[in-house]
């Protein structure tokens, strides 16, 4: 993953326990890794995507058989909805607002300052994104109280700090908190959801999970971090929101081919199509989801070398792209061999329309792990965001295009084909951009004793 052999540090680098990778050889990679801010914040992250995805997952086969598919599949139209004005009120402050702090980490009261303009932009996208929901829901058939309900999920977000942890390097406190939450939230189901019209309890359930979260982690911001709740005048909010606008755009283009396609199957099909592509989705996302960890606990370093030195850092995302690629390969393949397996533990009788659905997303997790190290780990870390933006787009709009085309003939299968295809157009765009700007040419680094300590 770009570390240097035992004895050396990265060029340009210096003495940290984050990033040093010298020290005695027989403590071993393994566990001077992990003894490492970047090990532990890896971890961290692992954690807190398996309370994301893993969890949520525990309860599907449950929920499903529980509901049925018209059930599951109106709270899932519903979610896609939320989770795609989720994105917008996120705005993508997770990467902007986490630079930001991680600079100024050291100014408690510049620190406060931040998260009282990222707290308040988001609260002000919040209340537009409820004005937008409520205005969809009602061309809905009765559906405006659920999807309302579901709004909570976004309400939780906006109050859960997530992008303060990060900066702080307290990932680790982040992770617990989100954890606890979801552990509660999955009891709660269990215990609470006991028959088909239980649709819209089950959807209270994920809101007030969400929002119990996003309180819990507002007050111990305050109470471990030293945060102090600061009203921000307008230009500091404006200020926020500036300076995470290219960073939101890009979020909306991926935002428009992995959430939206089960409300788009849900209007252009039926709630039933939607039951049956919502399952298969997740267990992509979710096995693609076990790649993020490392790339979200990289990218500051992916972010550091192509600021001191563009040789080392080349190096760097070559090495991570054969590492994420393997990766990639052997989820995919697991999802793909497994996916009859995958879908009867999941769905239960009547399985066999999700087979397809899964044999045609797997794909998705390996061509996500190649586009994260060309995309953000390259193209983001050497500044290059607008043809970044351009790309994802592009993509975004070619997968309303293929699912306004697809899904009235073919429903779930349409709703994959989609993603499928849009995944490959983000793959396709940032290889040729890369290979054309040369951001991935042959390099040599001299280590600091002036040998070539790596070449690829």
């Amino acid at each position: 993953m770009g570390l240097m052999r035992c004895g050396g540090t990265l060029p340009g680098s210096r003495a940290r326990s984050d990033i040093v990778v010298g020290g005695p050889c027989r403590l071993g990679y393994a566990t001077r890794f992990f003894r490492s801010t970047l090990g532990r914040n890896i971890l961290a992250l692992y954690l807190m995507q398996m309370a994301n995805y893993l969890l949520p997952l525990i309860t599907v086969p449950y929920v499903f058989r529980v509901l049925g598919p018209g059930g599951f599949g109106a709270v899932a139209f519903g979610e896609s909805l939320v989770a795609s004005l989720g994105a917008v009120v996120n705005y993508g402050f997770e990467l902007s607002a986490t630079r930001l702090i991680a600079k100024t980490r050291h100014d408690p009261a510049e620190v406060s300052r931040i998260a009282g303009s990222v707290w308040v932009a988001k609260c002000s996208l919040c209340l537009l994104g409820l004005l937008a929901v409520s205005a969809v829901s009602r061309g809905v058939d009765g559906s405006v109280s659920l999807i309302l309900v579901l709004y909570g999920i976004v309400v939780g977000q906006v109050f859960f700090p997530v992008w303060l942890f990060q900066g702080l390097e307290r990932i680790t406190l982040a992770s617990g908190i989100n954890l606890g939450c979801r552990l509660v939230g999955v009891g709660a189901i269990f215990a609470l959801i006991k028959e088909p019209s239980d649709t819209l309890k089950y959807a209270a359930v994920l809101a007030m999970t969400s929002i119990a979260g996003g309180t819990t982690g507002a007050v111990v911001a305050r109470s471990s971090l030293g945060i102090k709740y600061v009203v921000p005048s307008l230009k500091e909010v404006w200020g926020a929101l500036t300076a995470g606008w290219t960073l939101f755009l890009s979020r909306g283009g991926i935002t428009l081919f992995t959430t939206v396609n089960a409300f788009l199957l849900g209007y252009l099909a039926n709630a039933t199509a939607v039951g049956i592509y919502a399952p298969a989705e997740r267990v992509v996302l979710a096995a693609s989801a076990l790649l993020s960890p490392v790339a979200n606990a990289v990218y500051p370093r992916s972010s550091y070398l192509a600021s001191t030195s563009v040789a080392a850092s080349q190096l760097h995302v070559r090495r991570l792209l054969i590492a994420m690629t393997g990766l990639g390969i052997c989820l995919t393949a697991a999802v793909a061999l497994g996916a009859r397996y995958i879908a009867e533990i999941i769905m239960g009788p009547g399985y066999a329309r999700s087979i397809p659905v899964l044999w045609l997303l797997s794909s998705f997790i390996l061509i996500d792990a190649v586009t994260n190290v060309l995309g953000i780990q390259l193209m983001l870390a050497l500044g290059h965001d607008r043809p970044f933006r351009n790309i994802l787009f592009a993509a975004g709009f070619g997968n309303i295009i293929l699912a306004l085309l697809l899904v009235p003939r073919w429903a779930e299968i349409g709703s994959a084909l989609a993603m499928l295809v849009s995944g490959i157009v983000v793959l396709v765009g940032q290889g040729v951009y890369v290979c054309r700007k040369g951001l991935l040419r042959r390099v040599e680094v001299s280590s600091p004793a002036g040998g070539v300590a790596g070449r690829l």
